[in-house]
């Protein structure tokens, strides 16, 4: 690999960690919903862009004078960033949209306007690290933008000598990374494992496939202590089908497949070249995306010596109740630390 550049050093987006947060809290109430709702859907999001007033008249929230005023001034560019700095909280969608007048926590990175303009108050200093504590991040690695979790258990894992486990997950092409990071997050927290979501869009297989160990390099970088072994690639529907083609390559760094909601349409067999060792947990509903390949793609992955676990179930593919535990168990339990 090159030496690294300034222009492509991995970085914390803004330079400020995730976990160093100002509690917006007395964030107008409306804006905070509308924020939230674009934070979880990529098509409202859009909307919210093109016509504030018409996207929060769609989502039935009668916006106050003064909650106008802050979102007319406030430039699509500084929206869309402060959009992606809303934190969900590990707990499941359904609950969190429960909570979807709760506080919204914002990193200060990017975001300094709408905060300022909310609360009136200063930003506290920065830490003396980007990347020294567990927490939420925006990075850039490997020229690609990933959502970053680190667990609190990462420090003292590090501190032990126990390289940390590494969840690797590229979301549907209708979900937004926080979206897809939401899924993962109560699992991660409890089985100490560092989660990775990578905005992927635009970009093939092989790309991706290209990428992965200038990937693993920058992550090491800025985290250190990250398992060189315990990696596992997770994807959702379009990124479920992505990551079976990247997973399953002879010279893949990850031989761990979790893909759940998709599958690679035909002609994906003509990469298959993996090697024994190679685990692909599989849930599939009869309407997700080429569910009609199910067993084509499972005989294919069987004759090439790899270990299957799958399931077909009626209609799409429930999220929210996929066994996240249990498909990371399986997938990972005889690798090494």
């Amino acid at each position: 690999m090159e030496q690294s550049s300034p222009d492509r050093r991995p970085t914390i987006v803004g330079g400020s960690p995730m976990n160093r947060l100002v509690q917006a809290s007395s964030l107008p109430l409306n804006v905070e919903r509308l924020l939230i709702q674009a934070a979880l859907s990529r098509e409202f999001r859009l909307r919210l862009l093109a016509d504030r007033e018409a996207a929060a008249a769609e989502a039935g929230i009668d916006l106050l004078p003064e909650e106008r005023a802050l979102l007319s001034h406030i430039n699509n560019e500084t929206l869309e960033r402060t959009i992606d700095l809303v934190i969900m909280p590990p707990v499941s969608r359904r609950k969190f949209l429960k909570r979807a007048a709760s506080s919204v926590v914002l990193a200060l990175a990017g975001s300094a306007l709408l905060t300022q303009a909310a609360c009136g108050g200063a930003n506290p200093d920065r830490p003396s690290s980007a990347y020294d504590k567990p927490g939420y991040y925006w990075a850039n690695l490997a020229n690609m933008r990933f959502f970053v979790f680190v667990p609190d258990a990462w420090y003292s894992r590090m501190y032990d000598m126990r390289p940390t486990p590494l969840l690797l997950a590229l979301p549907g092409a209708n979900q937004t990374s926080l979206e897809a990071a939401n899924l993962w997050l109560n699992m991660c927290s409890q089985e100490e494992i560092v989660l990775m979501v990578a905005e992927w869009t635009g970009l093939s297989a092989d790309d991706i496939a290209g990428r992965l160990p200038e990937l693993f390099e920058d992550a090491d970088e800025l985290w250190g202590g990250l398992s060189s072994k315990a990696r596992v690639l997770a994807g959702f529907a379009e990124g479920a089908a992505l990551a079976m083609q990247v997973g399953v390559r002879a010279d893949s760094p990850l031989t761990r497949i979790i893909a759940c909601g998709g599958l690679p349409g035909s002609g994906w067999e003509t990469t298959l070249a993996a090697t024994w060792g190679t685990r692909v947990y599989l849930r599939l509903g009869k309407q997700d995306l080429n569910a009609g390949q199910y067993e084509t793609v499972v005989e294919a992955l069987r004759a090439a010596g790899c270990e299957v676990k799958s399931r077909l179930v009626s209609g799409q593919t429930p999220l929210e109740e996929f066994p996240q535990k249990a498909a990371w168990r399986w997938a990972s339990d005889d690798l090494e630390p």
